[in-house]
């Protein structure tokens, strides 16, 4: 820190806006037009983002994967949850 230098707050604090959706469903299109048409600085700190710039060795697994890497938590999923992912993947990995 130097010295005798004294940092004021200049402007009102942020706001966070909180999009959440599955994949494909429209959430990085509202960004763009948030970005595109609100005042002041609007930054897109989305999941893939922390995701691209967190080191590997810090990254979870999928986690809810039946099987997978997060089977101490399988317990606390609800049954057709898990049934309904393992047909999910079941059906990616037969095409």
């Amino acid at each position: 820190m130097m010295r005798g230098v004294i940092i004021r707050q200049t402007q009102k604090l942020g706001q966070i806006i909180i999009l959440n959706g599955t994949p494909r469903s429209g959430k990085s299109s509202i960004v763009a037009v948030i970005q595109e048409t609100f005042d002041g600085l609007w930054m897109n700190l989305g999941v893939d983002r922390f995701m691209q710039m967190t080191p590997t060795r810090y990254l979870p697994g999928i986690g809810l994967r039946p099987g997978g890497e997060r089977q101490d938590i399988e317990p606390l999923v609800p049954e057709g949850v898990t049934k309904k992912l393992q047909s999910r993947l079941d059906k990616r990995h037969s095409t």
